[in-house]
């Protein structure tokens, strides 16, 4: 039985570009399944996905990213004003989430504490270290404000108690909990027997902070010729086109551009092993969509990987992300001869991630926020 079924929930998240899709479509997923009644506050991508989903209320804003400092910069003020004004109309809510970009968002904040409502800050990933390995120019401003949302903020929810540490958030410790969103459909990503895994692989956007570059710096650097599947949008795109040219790897590297998600097990099946390079995380969920489709992977430690991959046992980890690092443990990997243990081992990873379970623990994490204040 739902114990936070009479709850109104209002969750804000930053405007999606396709790549957020995903873990805010989860996350509304979750909170649909326990909650009474749910108003979404988004924009671009996240419109387009629940704009006919009569299931929750949905709240739409744009926001249209600029190279130009005074254009950006108005461009989030307005954004701002947008969701702080939804909140203000939303005073009916018994209390908010912010997600994605959520402890960036200052005036959304500000009104929901001055209306009263409690806020729970989830963290999808650290905002700060993206901005920083972008080498953005508003990254010390938005330090700043992040740590301002976290003061203001009655709660903040990690996936893992590693990323308290890994994003600087220990000051904020009596208000920390751990608490997992991800789940996997077991139905949807599954191994399939007939597959032939012949590419390595990369799922994700293709910007700085995911280490994609280094990926494919990697590839001319070794000696054994083996076939690059990248499946990704971003702004690198145009960059690793040139470089494909330029090093003459455009018969070795497939890029597919945006993929569906519901596609998505199909490419993760024609993958022998998938690397997730990144130089900041949350966790990211591709890692156990490919686990369950029995698609080996190896990644670097960042934000809460090693808590899950353990290496050599249920996948591999990367000392770092360094071109001729992967490069190495690409050409040693592709000697391995008996991965099949390996591979169970992070098949049953994906057993801990069920979607009953993380359903259960967030209908008991919200109904003793709701009744008690945690």
């Amino acid at each position: 039985m739902r114990k936070s079924k009479n709850i109104s929930l209002g969750l804000l998240s930053f405007p999606s570009t396709k790549t957020g899709i995903t873990p805010l479509s989860n996350m509304v997923e979750i909170l649909l399944a326990v909650v009474g009644d749910l108003h979404l506050v988004s924009g671009n991508e996240s419109c387009r996905k629940f704009q006919d989903d009569n299931r929750l209320e949905l709240y739409c804003t744009h926001h249209r990213s600029s190279s130009f400092s005074l254009k950006r910069v108005w461009n989030y003020f307005y954004l701002q004003l947008s969701m702080a004004l939804y909140v203000l109309q939303l005073r009916k809510v018994d209390f908010w989430i912010f997600f994605i970009g959520g402890d960036t968002l200052l005036l959304p904040m500000l009104m929901a504490r001055l209306t009263g409502k409690r806020v729970i800050l989830l963290f999808a990933g650290s905002s700060i270290q993206t901005l920083v390995h972008r080498q953005d120019k508003f990254a010390g401003m938005a330090r700043r404000v992040s740590h301002l949302n976290c003061s203001l903020s009655s709660a903040l929810i990690l996936y893992f108690k590693s990323l308290k540490a890994e994003w600087g958030l220990e000051k904020y410790e009596d208000k920390i909990l751990i608490q997992p969103r991800h789940f996997i459909d077991t139905k949807n990503f599954k191994r399939n027997p007939d597959s032939t895994r012949e590419y390595i692989g990369y799922v994700g956007r293709l910007s700085q902070e995911k280490g994609v570059m280094n990926l494919i710096k990697s590839i001319p650097l070794m000696d054994k010729k083996v076939k690059f599947l990248i499946c990704g949008e971003g702004p690198l795109k145009e960059e690793i086109n040139e470089y494909l040219r330029v090093n003459d790897l455009k018969d070795q590297v497939e890029l597919t551009g945006w993929i569906n998600h519901q596609d998505l097990p199909d490419y993760l099946n024609r993958m022998k092993l998938l690397v997730v390079p990144s130089y900041t995380e949350g966790f990211p969920n591709i890692i156990l969509e490919a686990l369950s489709c029995g698609t080996l992977v190896a990644a670097t430690t960042a934000g809460a990987i090693g808590e899950i991959i353990e290496d050599h046992k249920n996948g591999f980890l990367l000392k770092d992300n360094h071109e001729l690092t992967i490069a190495g443990f690409l050409e040693e990997f592709l000697d391995y001869e008996n991965l099949d243990k390996i591979r169970k081992n992070g098949y049953h990873t994906v057993a801990g991630f069920d979607y009953n379970k993380i359903k259960k623990n967030w209908d008991d994490l919200l109904y003793r926020f709701y009744e008690e204040g945690l």
